[in-house]
């Protein structure tokens, strides 16, 4: 959000615009009539705003529901800074997923995600699946990580519940990974239970979501229907008011 485009990210800028109350609106309606199977949505300065975003992108997910109900919504969402009733706003929305990316291993947090913490990005994750919604990370090899530090990062994920998973090198690289060793990680995170998982040069966050989303629902579905709810799109009628 903040940018022209359908699902544009605003860079860092030191003095922001004032927020565009209507912008969510007119996103909805470019997206209605393309008939998309899925529109990420996020923004990278949102933080810049007093709620970090929460209402922009909450109204955002309603809007596009509204606007377009067969398209499904994945909500990029920062961690809010710790703050969990700004990230309760926007899990009240429902998106079909709520999307929160770790990116690197731990050690790396100082160096490469300075103003984040690690186990907060842990916590927003566990509160979106504690309500109930499919939630998702990313992770960005050949930052020196070692492939024991990447696999523990997919661990951990799993022990707060993470449904999806991408692994790909978006981040300037400081070595290639080969694809071997994303066909590997792969396998190792469904293993871990990972109901959905891409990985590869040149997966990003939101890749190929409508595949992600379709290895979900058979997996759960091969489960009976166990833990996030498969294939199904919340319902308009129970929306939460937003003012």
């Amino acid at each position: 959000m903040g940018g022209t485009g359908v699902a544009a990210a605003r860079s860092e800028v030191d003095q922001p615009p004032p927020l565009d109350g209507d912008e969510p609106g007119r996103v909805a309606a470019q997206i209605g009539p393309l008939g998309l199977g899925f529109v990420a949505i996020g923004g990278v300065a949102l933080s810049s705003l007093p709620d970090a975003g929460a209402w922009l992108l909450a109204r955002s997910c309603l809007e596009v529901r509204r606007a377009s109900p067969m398209t499904g919504v994945v909500l990029e969402v920062s961690d809010f800074a710790g703050k969990g009733q700004l990230s309760a706003e926007v899990i009240a929305t429902k998106p079909q997923i709520f999307s929160h990316d770790l990116e690197v291993v731990p050690r790396l947090y100082a160096a490469l995600r300075p103003g984040f913490d690690y186990q907060r990005s842990l916590d927003v994750l566990a509160q979106a699946k504690g309500a109930g919604l499919v939630t998702k990370s990313h992770l960005s090899l050949g930052q020196d990580e070692s492939l024991d530090e990447a696999v523990a990062v997919m661990d951990d994920l799993r022990s707060v519940g993470c449904d999806l998973l991408t692994l790909g090198q978006h981040l300037t690289p400081k070595r290639w990974v080969k694809s071997e060793v994303f066909v590997e990680l792969a396998k190792v995170a469904q293993q871990l239970g990972f109901t959905g998982v891409l990985a590869g040069t040149e997966v990003r966050s939101c890749y190929q979501m409508t595949q992600l989303w379709n290895q979900h629902t058979a997996n759960q579905e091969s489960l009976g229907g166990e833990g996030s709810a498969a294939g199904s799109f919340p319902d308009s009628s129970s929306e939460p008011k937003l003012f």
